[in-house]
């Protein structure tokens, strides 16, 4: 039997030998004490849970990121806001498919009209690619930044794909269909 099939890794220190023979800049560690051996399983550990939870949630590190809180935290007092009427909203999900940071207030709400969320990393994508008119407005004080438009009509898949510019039919157009 080879070295590598019976090698059993009880500690960071023969993790981090073994690399020793293929890194050896990383063969340093044989004097480990026993506080940085609890710091390189907490870092190891920390690792792979920053992997694991990007492979399970899009933009992991944001949701745990102390800056994130304080963003949210200004939010509430900030002049940039993003606004929806929710008379006009159709449902139709591309706000909620399109948003990197899965803020899902902007879909979901018909009643509130300022629909900043502490998650919102204001890229304005959802009033981009808003088919419905001026259902989204983002507004920086009384100044409108930007507005949600039919005139061009982004289609974008379900699966998270590229988007797509797709002209207004003008049938659709005059008659309201």
């Amino acid at each position: 039997m080879s070295k590598l099939h019976t090698l059993q890794l009880t500690s960071p220190q023969e993790f981090f030998r073994s690399l020793g023979t293929a890194f050896p800049y990383v063969a340093f560690v044989d004097d480990m004490t026993p506080i940085t051996t609890v710091m390189s399983w907490l870092a190891m550990g920390t690792g792979f849970l920053f992997v694991a939870g990007s492979w399970v949630v899009r933009r992991f590190w944001c949701r745990i990121c102390p800056l994130g809180a304080l963003m949210g935290f200004c939010a509430r007092f900030a002049l940039f806001s993003l606004r929806k009427e929710g008379v006009r909203c159709t449902k139709c999900g591309i706000c909620r498919r399109v948003c990197p940071t899965q803020v899902q207030m902007v879909y979901e709400e018909k009643d509130i009209q300022n629909v900043m969320e502490e998650g919102c990393i204001l890229c304005l994508r959802c009033v981009e690619l808003c088919p419905e008119r001026d259902c989204l407005t983002a507004k920086l004080g009384p100044l409108t930044v930007l507005e949600s438009s039919p005139d061009v009509f982004f289609d974008v898949s379900p699966c998270g794909g590229r988007a797509r510019a797709v002209p207004p039919d003008p049938v659709q157009r005059k008659t309201g269909a």
